[in-house]
Order: C-alpha cells, then structure tokens, then sequence
C-alpha cells in the first residue's frame, strides 16, 4: 500500500512532461496540417484561375486551334504558344498544362465551334479613308457631267452644222432647261441619303448577304423612281406651258432677232419632253452612288452621250425648223434620255449572266455546278477503270492515252514549262459585277408595277418631304448667279456675243461638277456611319474621322 501511494504520490509530478510532450505534438501536427491547407488552397485557387482563363481563351474561336482545344476536350496536354494567344488575363502561358475535363463544365454548349448558328463577331466602324474618298469621287465626277456633257455637245454641233442664229438660241434655252432641272434636283440628293441610311439598316439587320435579300433598299429604290417619274411629268408640263415667258423674261430685250427667239422657244418646249426620262434617270444614278456603286453611272452617261451625239449629226443638219439646228439638238438631248433610261431600266431588273462552273473531265465527266446527282463521279471506279484491264474501262484508257499523245498537250507543256498545275494555286476569279447589276430582277419591279400608283409605298415617300425645302432653297441660291450671267448676255449683247457666250459658259459647266461629286459622295458614306444604330463613342469618333477625310480631300 506504501509502493502504491508512492506511485499516486508521483504521477502529479509525471503528468506535467507528458502533457507538455502532448500539446507540443499536437500543435507541430495542427501547423503541418495548415500548412498542407493552405497549400491545397493555393493549388487549388491557382488551377481555378487558369481554368477559368482557358476558358476564357477557348471561348474565342479566333484565339486558338481547333485541334487543340479538342485534345484539351478528352484530357491531352496542350501546349498553349503565347504568340497564339494573346491577352489572356494578362498572364502569359508558355508550358503544357494538364486541362481536366471538369474546366469545360462551365462553358456554352450552345456557342461551340462547331456550331453553324454562332452569331458572328459585331465589325466596328470603320470611317472612310482619304484614299477610297478619292476613288469614289473620280468616277463620281462623270455623274454630274451628264448634263453639261450634253448641252455641251448641242453646242457644239449646232455652231458647226447650223450656223451663228442657232447657237445664239441656246443661250436663253439652255440656261432655262438646265437651270430649271435643278429645282427638282432634291430628288437626287434624298435618294443618295435615303439609299445610304437603308443599306445601313439592312446591314445591321443582317439581311443584305445578297442583292435579293434587301427589303429596305429594295423599297425606297422602288418608291424613289417613281416619285422622279411623277415628278418629272409634271414639272415637264410647267415647262412646256411657261416656256414663252421664260424667254421672254431671261431675255428682257423685244428686239432680240426673231429668228433666235423661235428657235429658243422650240429648244425648252422639245427639252420638256424629256425631262421624266432625265429626273428618272438621275435619281437613278443617285441610287447608285447611295450603293457606293461608280461604275453604272458611267456606263450610262458615255451610252446617253454617244446617242446624243449621233442624233446631233443627223438631225441638226437638217433644214425643218422643228427637226433640225436648235431643235434638232433637242429631239437628240431627248432621245439620247430615253435610250439611256431604258439602257438603266435594263441594268437594273436584268439579273447577270451566271457563268459556268462546271468542271470537264474525260469521257464526259461534265457538271453543271449544281450538286445534282447526275454529276456525282465514282472516283474508285474510274481510278480502276484507267489502271486496270477490265472490258469496261477499254474504251476510257483508250481515250486516256490519246489524251496524253495529243499535240494540243504537247504544245501546250512546251508553251509553259515552268507553270505547273497546283492545288494550292489560287483560282483566277473574275471581279464581281457592280451592286445595281440586276438590283430590281425577279420581277421586284416591272411595267406594270411602276406606273400603278396605287402600290406607292406612302411612308417611304414621305421620306423624301424634308429634302424639298433646304434643297431646291440652296439650288436656286446657286443657280441665281448663272441666270443673271445669262440674262446680261442675252439682254445687252448681239447674237454673235450670245453665241460666243454659250460656247464659254458650257466649257464652264464642265469644269465645275468636281465639288458636286465630292458632295455626292459624301452623302453616300455620312449616312451609313450616322444611321448606325448603337450611339456610342466609336459612332462620334467615326464621324469626326469621316468629316476630316472629307475636308482633307476638299481642300
């Protein structure tokens, strides 16, 4: 009993070291195991971070390979190049990393590569540079030089061919028919503006992948030819009706030669005649800028100006007082108007000739380039036909062989000996036609349709009632000056000074359209970058850079 008190005496004095021993491992283990926490937690945040950036990366197509994100996808290495991938959350990641399949839980099943119905990367805007500015333009010039072009060549025709009195005439008749079409001229530059806005807003809508898918454009192009023909028709009445005192006013003189009188009375009333076919065909033109489209223009003015000139020759020569010399000029003007409207109603509803894209072979392997089954070629079957000696493909290695003996094969190997044929050599594509070649085809417009005015699209022509105002104001501005010039010609000097006038002032005319196709093509590119639907910075920026290209070429 004495050895066990002891013993109880002494485990009080024993108990200390071992707790102290205890507690001592037990905090050693608490430090390892937060240590080994705190590591876990770091490698794990670490590998949430670069899943969440490859993620981030393989969500942009452009970014990296398919065929690496696909061994990413079933757990390979990938090897991600930082010259591949840039900007990934400002971390460069240069080893391979080992991408489990959990790190693609989180992404879009529905927004993979392999999705055709991915919405496609928005385009920013991009403001016209000084150099496209100056392409558009040049062309753009021809535009505006239809008419000078055409009073110019009646000048120039009746002075050789119909003497001094008729060349005088023009004088007063060509200030009043000219300067009288710019009243309407607000028509040109609504359409210009108006195309412009709808090209932007089928743009954005995404439904101008092709020239018949265009609801917009398609309607306003509509809806503005046939406002210029009923605008056009009745500013052709007011003409003819208040030709007389047109003259007379303009004049200002009763002892002008009686000669000149008539014969400026009969150019305006003839030149009425063609003013629908003119309006028409300038609202046209208008359109086409509106498209950004140079090139139809021009082909319409060197037809309308070749037809003028022929009529000119013919006609102005002759003696008849309503057939030839002055009059004779205008019949031309007005034919020559007519042939190029139909030339342009022809450019737009006539679709262009596809060409063919078949592929010929041997042994008339022909297709058509449509994917019809009439075309499928059994590759195999020919490769063993050409290689092997079957009965069936008898007659196909005869045809092979001479083929390959033929001296048009010969001569042609000898013609390029350094031209090898490639696979990898780029196709020779012929340039695609211009954007109004066959705009209204598949019956979007026809006779019939265009002079029913029972289907006028009347919002869409309500659109073009802001232009009437500010526009005719600012042309008969401009025209004032021009008609004052004619009028002092036409009042104070004699016919010969009249006719010496005339000849001057049409090479003026033709000298000064280039500010007027700068302003046209102006208004073909303003539009699109302001009718941009999302106002924002880029959209100011844009227009600022636009405004500075524009006054840069100007000046």
């Amino acid at each position: 009993s004495s050895s066990s008190m002891l013993s109880i005496a002494s485990m009080p004095r024993q108990l200390p070291s071992s707790s102290s021993s205890m507690r001592s491992s037990l905090q050693q283990e608490q430090e390892t195991d937060e240590q080994s926490t705190t590591t876990d937690s770091t490698s794990a945040m670490q590998q949430l971070q670069q899943n969440n950036e490859l993620q981030q990366a393989f969500s942009s197509p452009e970014l990296l390979d398919p065929s690496a994100i696909l061994d990413a996808t079933i757990g390979a290495s990938v090897n991600v190049n930082v010259g591949e991938v840039a900007g990934v959350g400002g971390v460069a990641l240069t080893e391979e990393v080992e991408v489990p399949s959990s790190a693609f839980d989180t992404l879009p099943r529905d927004e993979g590569l392999n999705n055709s119905n991915t919405t496609p990367i928005k385009s920013t805007l991009s403001p016209p540079s000084i150099y496209k500015i100056l392409s558009y333009t040049l062309p753009a010039i021809g535009v505006w030089l239809c008419s000078p072009v055409l009073s110019m060549i009646d000048t120039a025709s009746v002075g050789l061919l119909s003497g001094t009195a008729q060349q005088a005439a023009l004088n007063p008749a060509v200030s009043v028919t000219d300067y009288g079409a710019l009243v309407v001229a607000f028509m040109y530059t609504a359409m210009t503006n108006l195309i412009a806005a709808a090209q932007q807003h089928d743009r954005e809508s995404g439904s101008n992948n092709n020239n018949n898918n265009e609801p917009r454009t398609t309607t306003t192009l509509i809806t503005g030819l046939k406002l210029s023909a009923l605008v056009g028709s009745l500013f052709a009445i007011i003409l003819s009706l208040s030709a007389k005192p047109l003259i007379t006013t303009l004049i200002g003189n009763e002892s002008l030669d009686p000669t000149v009188l008539s014969a400026a009375l009969r150019y305006v009333r003839i030149r009425s005649l063609g003013m629908p076919a003119a309006l028409i065909i300038g609202t046209a033109q208008s359109a086409c800028l509106g498209m950004q489209d140079v090139k139809s223009p021009l082909y319409v003015l060197a037809a309308a100006a070749g037809i003028n000139l022929l009529g000119d020759v013919v006609l102005v020569r002759n003696s008849s007082a309503w057939l030839g010399g002055a009059a004779g000029a205008a019949w031309a003007t007005v034919l020559s108007q007519y042939g190029a409207l139909f030339m342009f109603w022809r450019w737009l509803t006539t679709e262009p000739k596809k060409e063919d894209k078949g592929d010929v072979s041997l042994d008339g392997f022909v297709g058509d380039g449509n994917g019809g089954a009439s075309n499928v070629v059994d590759v195999t079957k020919s490769i063993m036909e050409l290689t092997g000696d079957s009965k069936e493909g008898h007659s196909r290695r005869k045809q092979f062989r001479k083929f390959l003996t033929s001296s048009k094969l010969s001569k042609k190997m000898r013609a390029t000996p350094s031209s090898s044929p490639s696979f990898l050599d780029k196709p020779k594509t012929k340039a695609a036609p211009p954007k109004s070649r066959g705009f209204l085809s598949n019956g979007k417009l026809t006779l019939s349709s265009f002079f029913k005015l029972s289907n006028l699209d009347i919002p869409t022509a309500k659109e073009f009632l802001p232009f009437v105002i500010p526009v005719t104001t600012t042309s008969i501005g401009r025209i004032s000056g021009y008609i004052a010039m004619s009028h002092v010609a036409s009042s104070t000097l004699g016919t010969y000074d009249m006719a010496a006038h005339q000849i001057i002032f049409s090479i003026f005319c033709c000298l000064t359209p280039i500010v007027d196709a700068l302003s046209q093509v102006a208004q073909s590119f303003v539009p699109g970058v302001f009718e941009h639907k999302e106002k924002s910075e880029e959209r100011a920026l844009a227009l600022r850079k636009t405004i500075m290209n524009f006054r840069k070429v100007g000046v």
